[in-house]
């Protein structure tokens, strides 16, 4: 089924400073987004403040999935409808156990629970996680690259419709980011994709068919190919306001 997210001139104010500034987005079931930018361009901050974070709140602008306003619906209510994010750093839940945590996943997908926990065990043989980790507490004890793991299965779980991925490669291992790589590429036809990272490698394997660069909250560039070669080679100096130049081979976005 085709589901299109709209984002129109959204903008996120963190203490007072314009942090996020009319940005701008159509995309639909297939697309896959990268967004280039360097630390601190509030790449992070964007898929924050579409999955509805308390400390990024929207001062401004409209989010729209399947032409529906769900600018002010709260991360609960987002997640039902499809929304996925996959966290930088998951957190850990101590006291809440995994297979109660997929419980009530179950609970929300109006599943039973037998046919779900088939549905986990496979998952997880394909994440390559260990039954027993269901004993334990969400992400307790777990090394970095098990959670991302673990925010996968989860992902499988849900099927969701939309997935805003917040620097999943970070801390993972080859045959981990292989895994990932091939995750994302073998279910993108399902999804509209959002990916953060700063490995141009790892964004190199990723099959998208949009991509933005973000400086000091602003889109400065869209939509170009070429444009993993053109920040490997030259980084993100010429895309500040001050530097910018009709010979980079992007389409340039100021106004």
């Amino acid at each position: 089924m085709l589901h299109t997210l709209q984002i129109k001139d959204l903008n996120v104010q963190i203490n007072g400073h314009d942090f996020i500034k009319n940005i701008n987005l159509d995309l639909k079931t297939g697309d896959v987004l990268i967004i280039f930018g360097p630390n601190g361009a509030g790449k992070s901050s964007l898929l924050k403040s579409i999955i509805g974070h308390y400390s990024y709140p929207i001062t401004n602008g409209k989010i729209l999935f399947d032409s529906k306003d769900i600018t002010d619906f709260e991360t609960d209510e987002k997640a039902r409808l499809g929304l996925f994010y996959f966290n930088q750093n998951p957190i850990e839940l101590d006291g809440v156990q995994m297979l109660e945590f997929f419980k009530l996943m179950s609970k929300y997908r109006n599943q039973s629970f037998i046919d779900f926990f088939k549905k986990i065990n496979n998952s997880m043989k394909e994440v390559g996680l260990k039954n027993e980790l269901l004993k334990a507490s969400v992400n307790v004890g777990m090394s970095g690259g098990e959670r991302k793991r673990n925010e996968i299965l989860q992902s499988k779980i849900l099927d969701p419709k939309i997935v805003l991925i917040d620097e999943i490669d970070s801390g993972l291992d080859l045959d981990a980011i292989k895994m990932v790589t091939n995750y994302i590429n073998k279910n993108k036809m399902k999804w509209i994709t959002i990916i953060v990272s700063h490995h141009l490698d790892f964004l190199k394997k990723i099959k998208h068919n949009k991509s933005i660069v973000l400086i000091d909250g602003e889109i400065v560039a869209k939509d170009k190919k070429d444009i993993i070669n053109y920040i490997n080679d030259n980084g993100y100096k010429n895309f500040f306001k001050k530097q910018q130049s009709k010979t980079l081979p992007i389409t340039c976005c100021n106004k």
